[in-house]
């Protein structure tokens, strides 16, 4: 298996990543939201 991409440039990714927004609550924020999956 190759990791980069010939024709791209782009690497394998594993899993999903999630984006969050906002502040945890644990640092006093109001928490943090999923923007993106």
């Amino acid at each position: 298996m190759v990791r980069i991409c010939y024709i791209t440039g782009k690497k394998r990714v594993v899993g999903s990543c999630i984006s969050r927004k906002g502040q945890s609550k644990k640092s006093g924020g109001i928490g943090t939201h999923v923007t993106k999956k």
